[in-house]
């Protein structure tokens, strides 16, 4: 917002700028800035969506459910004062950051229901977008004059939704921070030393070292050996905290100062602008944040940058590719495998310092020319209400000459194939399958497959849903079967393509948490004699409305809330795991076999029969990350088989149970059981012998009971009676004693 707010106001506009927090942002740029609040969405995407509708309903003149105190009134007030509107670079238009993505779309359906001109500048948008999104993303950036997009990927995915030109590949809006100046009375922190020329500086977002910060330890044990080579000085600057705590980046610095044998400074927040410069100023950066990869770029410093997900990957490449830099982003998955991974690329960064430094330093004047040309045009579109067709013929980036990041060169160690393949069962479920794929491209871990298996379904509707799929790019293979053999059939064959070190079934309507992914593989690796691990799971309950276009919620229960491993003997009873729950490692296959393709149901109960006699599987304690979905009422093929074929699982269940009990007698003879029959026969006999006594106890009791409150019934009338005998008595002599009381009898 910061290069936005100098690239329109150096160029005559006057800015006001809408924010959720005005106070916070006066103070940031200066107490004389124009400021206006803008609504907040809920997190909850039906939510958002909803809050979405009734104000664009309010615009239409369409009845809505908005209240007069709603912030969106007092967003138009302010628009109709203005003479455009101009969306800055955020980076949050995807599902994950839904909210963010719907105040932005907001305030474009307003602006446009004024005619006010709207542009926006550079965005990362997705690299994950359900359905839902996607339509309200196009329809919120389809009538704008220009879109900026700061990767090759978002220009890509827009030039794919939106209509040809509209989209500018440009670089982030603070690109080159350096060019604003500093606010009257901004400075260093007074605890902070005044310059990071020459340190290592290190921004790490919190909760970006995966779960439980598992790679903090490797992070640390890099950093020591790059002070050790290098003798520079670690700066932990953070770009996100709470002022006047030690929250966000700033406590996992803290964490990581503390570790770290070299000295380091966990400096606190400091203006934006300061936080930019140290970065520009510093020898190397390191980071898992997207803004000091942008700052460092300008700076001419070589940056690593390490990706937790697909959507800070995206983003790093990016900044950093803008600039010809390729190979300079780790994924957090290649960082806890290789152990000395992080180590090797910071030494070899710090080697080869100088020629990445050159490379930055000769593509700047380029991009720099680039980026004063777009805000030209930026200017010119809110002014004139128009793109000037010069500008819409420039929509791409000056080549640059392309450098790799030293160590990624003759670094092979990452690994090239996926941790987890996931196996996508459907049949004629379109709208299922979309919301499967949409759900696991918003998985926070990446490295992973995706198949689909088509069990004789329609092929061309499963193509059509696959080819829309936003955030799993050359990722999904998709297997079309000809006749369907049973749900085992097309897990086994879905297994046989899969190249994963671990697996998942996730049937088309099921959902998982966006950190399912993560929590589990983190477990397996932290648990290397764990063959498997299963997730919380809520029973989700839905309906289908609009035909099965849309589903709609209708309450949750938790699924054996109470169950913390998964055991034989649980298993026993009933099926305790479904499929979306469970995450195992694909060598257990090789010591169980795969699933039963002869059961037409109960086939993962019977699996999960055999996962548990090598051990028990543990179920992750904490809130649900999975979801199995239900529809009591359908009966169709958007029907769960454990509801629709309710009896069917009844006789298949008897059937295996009657089978196993087969092969045990017939290897084992009929002794044991036969014995172990007549002892719970007699055991059973006891207890029913027990109940009956109690319950005869109770009947009794109940006998005695009544006629206890019979009694108190009666003594209570016949003391009303008396009662009321008793005040007659007193109320007649007072009467004949010509009303004296009795404090005056004297006899």
């Amino acid at each position: 917002m910061h290069a936005l707010n100098h690239a329109l106001t150096s160029r005559g506009h006057t800015t006001v700028i809408l924010t959720r927090d005005e106070a916070d942002t006066r103070a940031r740029f200066g107490g004389d800035v124009a400021t206006a609040p803008t609504p907040v969405f809920p997190w909850a995407p039906a939510e958002r969506e909803a809050y979405l509708a009734s104000i664009q309903n309010l615009l239409a003149g369409r009845e809505h459910d908005l209240t007069d105190d709603d912030p969106v009134h007092a967003l138009r007030a302010t628009l109709r004062t203005c003479d455009a509107l101009v969306v800055a670079g955020g980076g949050n238009m995807n599902s994950r950051y839904g909210w963010l993505m719907y105040e932005r779309m907001a305030a474009l359906a307003i602006a446009r229901s004024l005619d006010l001109p709207t542009l926006v500048t550079g965005q990362t948008v997705g690299p994950a977008l359900t359905r839902p999104d996607v339509r309200t993303l196009v329809d919120g950036l389809s009538g704008t004059l220009a879109v900026g997009a700061r990767e090759d990927a978002t220009q890509r995915l827009l030039e794919r939704l939106l209509p040809d030109g509209l989209v500018h590949r440009v670089l982030d809006d603070a690109a080159f921070l350096g060019d604003v100046p500093v606010p009257t009375g901004v400075a260093p922190s007074p605890s902070a030393p005044e310059s990071s020329a020459g340190a290592v500086v290190v921004t790490i977002a919190h909760g970006s070292l995966g779960v439980d910060d598992a790679a903090l330890p490797r992070l640390v044990r890099a950093l020591d050996d790059l002070a050790e080579r290098s003798g520079a000085p670690i700066h932990l600057v953070p770009h996100m905290a709470v002022p006047g705590t030690r929250h966000v980046d700033i406590e996992i610095h803290d964490r990581i100062a503390a570790a770290l044998a070299a000295p380091a400074v966990s400096l606190d927040v400091e203006h934006a602008l300061v936080a930019a410069r140290r970065a520009r100023e510093a020898a190397i950066v390191v980071t898992t944040r997207y803004h000091p990869a942008v700052f460092a770029a300008e700076g001419g410093v070589p940056a690593l940058a390490i990706a937790a997900d697909d959507y800070s990957r995206v983003r790093l490449a990016g900044a950093l590719g803008s600039w010809g830099l390729d190979g300079a982003v780790l994924p957090l998955a290649d960082v806890e495998v290789v152990p000395d991974l992080l180590s090797r690329r910071l030494l070899a960064l710090w080697e080869g310092r100088d020629r990445v430094a050159g490379a930055l330093a000769a593509a700047a004047p380029a991009l720099a020319a680039h980026a004063s040309a777009f805000w030209d045009t930026a200017s010119d579109a809110v002014a004139t209400g128009r793109i000037s067709g010069d500008a819409r013929t420039s929509s791409h980036l000056p080549e640059v000459a392309r450098v790799v990041a030293p160590g990624a060169e003759v670094d092979v160690t990452s690994p090239s194939t996926p941790v987890v393949s996931v196996v996508v069962r459907t049949k004629d479920r379109p709208t299922m399958l979309a919301r499967a794929l949409d759900d696991i491209a918003g998985q926070t871990f990446s490295s992973l497959e995706v198949v689909v298996v088509n069990d004789a379904g329609d092929a061309a509707e499963v193509d059509a849903v696959v080819a829309q799929v936003v955030g799993l790019e050359d990722r999904v293979r998709v297997l079309h079967r000809i006749v369907s053999t049973g749900m085992e059939a097309a897990s086994n064959a879905g297994v046989e393509l899969a190249r994963g070190e671990m697996l998942a079934i996730h049937d088309d309507d099921d959902t998982w948490d966006p950190a399912f992914l993560a929590r589990s593989v983190a477990h397996l690796r932290h648990h290397p004699t764990d063959r498997a691990v299963a997730a919380r799971t809520a029973i989700v309950w839905e309906r289908s409305v609009d035909g099965v276009e849309r589903l709609v919620e209708e309450g949750r229960e938790i699924f054996e809330p109470h169950v913390r491993l998964v055991t034989v003997l649980d298993l026993m009873r009933y099926n305790r795991m479904v499929p979306i729950s469970l995450l195992l490692r694909r060598s257990v296959l090789e010591e169980i076999g795969k699933f039963d393709e002869s059961l037409s149901v109960v086939g993962d109960w019977e699996f999960n029969l055999r996962l548990a006699t090598l051990g028990p599987v543990t179920v992750m304690p904490g809130e649900p990350l999975a979801f199995w979905h239900q529809r009591r009422a359908a009966t169709d093929e958007l029907g769960n088989s454990v509801i629709v074929d309710a009896d069917a699982h009844l006789d298949v269940d008897l059937r295996l149970r009657d089978e196993r009990l087969r092969r045990h007698v017939a290897e084992r003879g009929d002794g044991d059981l036969m014995y172990l029959t007549r002892f719970m026969h007699e055991r059973h006999e006891e207890l029913a012998g027990h109940v009956l006594a109690v319950e005869q106890r109770i009947v009794d009791l109940e006998n005695r009971l009544g006629r206890a409150l019979e009694a108190i019934g009666h003594e209570t009338r016949e003391a009303g009676v008396v009662g009321l005998a008793r005040r007659k008595y007193w109320a007649a002599r007072h009467r004949l004693r010509g009303g004296r009381g009795k404090g005056a009898d004297l006899d």
